[in-house]
């Protein structure tokens, strides 16, 4: 059985296959000379991601410098070393599955995601996707659960010039800021003393369930209070009062009347956030509004979404590690500059406006003017009529 196709009138099959033919070639350089794009505010994530590279080698010092004498004479460089097995990079910011200050369950995979210097920089993005200007005044809620992601954001903050006004929950989850003697607490004022940060916590809780700490043991709990006042921080008691409302009354005065720009909530603290149901309600990374029925789970986060303040929410970070194609986990200490938050691989719009108008020209005269007909001396008068049906 034969079928019909239409053709213009009078042109040459070679010239057609010519046309398919630069017209094949152009997708194919267009697809194969793609170009690396520098994305907005490079050079500030570049610098946030430095600065967190450099926080991050005092924060490994810190830790290989503590000493810590327990009960059975040995000290803290033995009792307390750098697992390599899980934490990969060496970094010293990965804890341990237990000790007295460890507040409930964590997940190593997700710690280990944020041992790159690279998450300083996607700080960086969400905070200049919030809108925020040198000089504005933002709302932090720490916990000791994901001290790397900490050093992020302090890192964003230092060098876009912002004003943290930061409380933590003091406790830690598994895997996270949680020896004795290297909490995220006396981890913060180390580097503040070091002026690696120009920031510090202000206020304080225990953390944990109900911000209690329940299910802590004793010397664990005993030994956060002792830290919160050996560093003159303002301790948040659960047991006597509503942090909740004690965090708010703390942030609004700390800010002495100028507006919050932005809430950025590190973990899972439970005042913070909520619950966990309330903890997933929030996209991670920024929120520009208050999600559908979070208002009935009160917070911190609601709090703020409720007065149009912009959340950037640091949870589900093997999600956003994926976003901004960072490894999970990385097995090596990682490059600063690398992953889409930097560059992009995009199309080259010149490459392709170009290739364009040569192919429309080309079919203009090829076609249209039927020119080949022309140089081969057999130009047809009616080559631009309609196309016609051939067998």
């Amino acid at each position: 059985m034969k079928g019909i196709y239409w053709r213009p009138k009078y042109v040459s099959r070679y010239v057609l296959v010519l046309v398919a033919l630069m017209a094949l070639g152009s997708v194919v350089a267009v697809e194969t000379f793609k170009q690396r794009k520098e994305q907005r505010n490079f050079s500030a994530k570049l610098r946030a991601a430095r600065h967190m590279s450099s926080a991050m080698v005092e924060v490994k010092k810190f830790r290989l410098q503590h000493k810590l004498t327990g009960q059975d004479g040995r000290d803290g460089a033995e009792r307390f070393p750098i697992d390599k097995e899980n934490d990969p990079t060496g970094s010293g910011l990965i804890g341990f599955p237990l000790s007295p200050i460890t507040s409930n369950t964590g997940y190593l995979l997700s710690k280990q995601a944020t041992i790159n210097p690279n998450f300083a920089a996607v700080a960086a993005h969400l905070l200049k996707r919030a809108g925020v200007e040198k000089g504005d005044v933002v709302a932090v809620g720490f916990s000791g659960s994901f001290p790397a992601l900490n050093l992020a954001v302090l890192s964003a903050c230092e060098v876009l010039g912002l004003e943290p006004i930061i409380i933590t929950s003091a406790a830690a989850s598994e895997w996270g800021a949680n020896i004795p003697g290297l909490s995220w607490l006396e981890t913060e004022n180390h580097l503040y003393k070091l002026r690696i940060v120009r920031h510090k916590t202000i206020a304080a809780s225990i953390g944990g369930v109900e911000d209690k700490g329940y299910g802590m043991p004793p010397d664990g709990i005993k030994e956060l209070k002792r830290v919160i006042e050996q560093l003159g921080i303002v301790f948040l008691d659960a047991e006597t009062e509503d942090t909740l409302e004690r965090r708010m009354e703390i942030y609004d005065h700390a800010a002495a009347g100028r507006p919050y720009k932005a809430y950025i909530n590190v973990g899972g603290g439970t005042i913070s956030v909520g619950s966990e149901h309330g903890k997933k309600m929030f996209l991670p990374g920024l929120n520009r509004r208050l999600p559908p029925e979070a208002a009935d789970i009160d917070s911190i986060m609601v709090r703020f979404a409720q007065q149009d303040v912009p959340v950037i929410h640091f949870t589900q970070v093997r999600d956003l590690a994926r976003m901004y194609e960072l490894p999970i986990p990385p097995t090596e200490a990682q490059q600063v500059g690398k992953g889409t938050i930097f560059y992009k691989v995009e199309y080259n719009l010149t490459l392709a406006a170009i290739l364009l108008g040569v192919l429309l020209v080309a079919v203009y005269l090829l076609v249209r003017q039927n020119l080949m007909a022309r140089f081969t001396g057999n130009p047809k008068k009616d080559a631009a009529g309609p196309p016609e049906p051939m067998v």
